[in-house]
Formats: C-alpha cells, structure tokens, sequence
C-alpha cells in the first residue's frame, strides 16, 4: 500500500510536524535519557497490545 501521488504533499507535511515535534522534545535529552524513554513507550506499547504480560 502506498500514498496517491496527489495526497503525498499534504502527507508529507503532516508527518514533518510530528517529527520536529520529537526531534525538539528529545534533543535536549542525553542519549540515556533518550534511550530509557524510547524503552518505557515500547515498555508502553506491549502491555497496551497485551504483549507485555
């Protein structure tokens, strides 16, 4: 599955929002402390999906 060539540009920026968004968010953050958030959301992720039991 793929994005319409029409739709690709307003895609496109939609997405670049929320990557400026984390890039500002994490940047101010070692690469530990970067590392333990991206660890707790997957942490996060699997017990919401019921993988983490």
């Amino acid at each position: 599955m793929s994005i319409a060539e029409l739709n690709r540009e307003a895609v496109d920026a939609w997405l670049a929002r929320g990557a400026h968004a984390w890039r500002s968010a994490l940047e101010p953050l070692t690469s530990e402390q970067r590392r333990v958030f991206v660890e707790t959301l997957r942490s996060y992720e699997r017990a919401v999906i019921g993988d983490g039991e």
